[in-house]
């Protein structure tokens, strides 16, 4: 059986491709061999799936069928509601954007899906990285922990040139919501000449 990530790729596009919504036991005979034969285990990993697709912003639709599979329930993917709108990028922008994705490898297809999505081109950005970052699971754990101002904390390692490891360190990152400026009141007097108050 395909784990989990390939799954989860594989129904998406599946949703996305399918001209008619699919029942479980469409995708089931699609996706062979990704889901279980057990009608309760299948139907099990599905919902799971469903909720990682879901929680990472991505729209199933669904409806109840009538006729021969009345009560049955069948999922699509509105590409509308997936496909990233056009941002109106002017030629220079996608370039730099090219170049910032070029600089840093997040690992694989994570900067290529996402230049293409935004009309760059793959070709200049291969081979050229000046840094590699692992696409670690705990990412978007932080990620959230920043945007909802919250304490993040999670252990490391320092390893040297040779190899060598020291003892786990823990840090803990507060978040402080940001403060709004402060201004304060002033008066200046100028004879028609440019005047600047700091």
């Amino acid at each position: 059986m395909a784990d989990q990530l390939e799954r989860l790729t594989s129904l998406v596009a599946l949703l996305l491709e399918t001209r008619a919504p699919l029942t479980l036991r469409q995708i089931h005979q699609k996706l062979e061999g990704q889901y279980p034969e057990a009608d309760q285990a299948r139907r099990a990993s599905f919902e799971r799936d469903k909720a990682v697709i879901r929680s990472v912003g991505i729209l199933i639709e669904q409806k109840v069928l009538g006729g021969d599979e009345a009560g049955q329930h069948a999922y699509w993917i509105d590409r509308a509601n997936y496909e990233l709108q056009d941002l109106g990028l002017a030629d220079d922008e996608k370039r730099a954007l090219q170049v910032a994705l070029a600089a840093v490898n997040l690992g694989p297809g994570w900067a290529d899906d996402a230049l293409v999505k935004l009309g760059g081109s793959l070709e200049a950005s291969s081979n050229l990285w000046a840094a590699t970052l692992d696409s670690s699971e705990n990412l978007p754990a932080l990620y959230e922990a920043s945007t909802e101002q919250r304490v993040a904390t999670f252990t490391y390692r320092a390893m040297d040139a040779k190899g060598l490891k020291s003892e786990p360190a823990t840090v803990t990152v507060n978040v402080a919501p940001n403060q709004a400026p402060t201004a304060n009141a002033d008066t200046a007097t100028t004879l028609a000449a440019p005047l600047t108050i700091n």
